[in-house]
């Protein structure tokens, strides 16, 4: 399973964490998200953040593992 980790006030909405069967970001996060809160028509909104094990999420290649994280962080997290 894929675990996905929201930060900010996406916890609120989401939780602070969802584990999910996924192949890809997009995959994990329209599991998650039915309102289009983060994704909206296949993409990921402007003002959102996605790392997949740390790193930017585009530069991911290929399918996700079983072992892979996924953080997502709004822009206006606050400090």
């Amino acid at each position: 399973m894929v675990k996905v980790l929201f930060m900010g006030g996406l916890v609120s909405l989401f939780g602070r964490e969802r584990l999910v069967k996924a192949n890809s970001v997009i995959q994990a996060l329209s599991e998650i998200d039915r309102n289009g809160v983060i994704v909206r028509e296949g993409k990921v909104r402007a003002g959102v953040i996605v790392l997949v094990n740390g790193l930017d999420w585009r530069l991911e290649k290929g399918p996700l593992s079983e072992e892979a994280v996924i953080t997502v962080i709004p822009v206006n997290h606050g400090g």
